[in-house]
């Protein structure tokens, strides 16, 4: 089956994106997830609610912007709504897997699957993506300059979906992510990852964390330096620490499900 059910997306995103670009304030970012999550059917408590903050930052720096985040688990996978405050929304990037952190603002999602997998996923307001499969050893090479970042590159432009507005005038731009469990290494919502088996500090096996965080750079038209921000409780401004990043419980007992026909 079709991650969610293209035909179904397509439906409902229009509605989406016309009742979002109703807001008339910073106040609304709620009110937007509200409606992003009612327009695409999701109805149950989503498995995560957050803002982005600068929390190695307080009080937050000059030019910081508020964002909202939600993660629901759904029939088929995964999807994340971000709404996120912008006075001057722009990317540069015109195609597939360019470097979105160098060209403008942006939209990252993280996700830990395992001791040794990871992935960091981004969406641009103009909607290009940047997808990327780390591991710990793979991301201190690219750092350290020894491997080629496209050592990292997800090639498959079907390994998520995602759909964004921008609204210029009130300021915010919004997301929709959709990230199929498959891609993930997971046949369905209830079943368990396929590399499950990860090691306490003790050097004991045990069950493998879903794991998630969210990050932004937002670029400043009086600036060269983006204002970073994400949702965990980051003790520096490096969005890999992993450690911080948010667990999941998997299978989830509670989610904003699409039952599927």
């Amino acid at each position: 089956m079709r991650f969610f059910k293209i035909c179904l997306f397509a439906l409902l995103l229009p509605m989406a994106m016309a009742s979002v670009g109703s807001a008339s304030s910073t106040d609304s970012l709620p009110g937007v997830m509200q409606t992003l999550a009612r327009n695409h059917q999701l109805s149950g408590p989503p498995l995560l609610a957050l803002p982005l903050r600068q929390a190695w930052s307080v009080p937050p720096e000059a030019g910081f912007e508020p964002g909202l985040v939600r993660l629901y688990a759904t029939a088929e996978g995964f999807v994340v709504l971000a709404a996120l405050k912008d006075t001057a929304i722009h990317n540069a990037a015109d195609g597939f897997n360019q470097k979105t952190w160098e060209t403008g603002d942006v939209f990252e999602c993280f996700i830990q699957t395992g001791l040794e997998r990871y992935y960091e996923l981004h969406v641009t307001p103009e909607n290009q993506n940047l997808f990327l499969r780390w591991s710990p050893a793979t991301y201190r090479a690219f750092r350290a300059g020894e491997i080629p970042f496209a050592t990292a590159l997800i090639d498959e432009q079907s390994f998520a979906q995602s759909e964004t507005s921008i609204d210029s005038p009130v300021g915010y731009w919004t997301v929709t992510l959709l990230i199929p469990y498959t891609s993930l290494g997971l046949a369905s919502r209830c079943s368990g990852f396929s590399d499950t088996v990860e090691y306490s500090g003790e050097g004991k096996p045990g069950p493998s964390p879903l794991r998630f965080s969210f990050a932004r750079y937002d670029i400043r038209p009086d600036s060269d330096e983006p204002v970073l921000s994400a949702t965990p409780d980051f003790p520096e401004a490096n969005y890999h620490l992993r450690e911080y990043w948010h667990p999941v419980a998997w299978p989830p007992q509670q989610s904003g499900m699409i039952e599927a026909d």
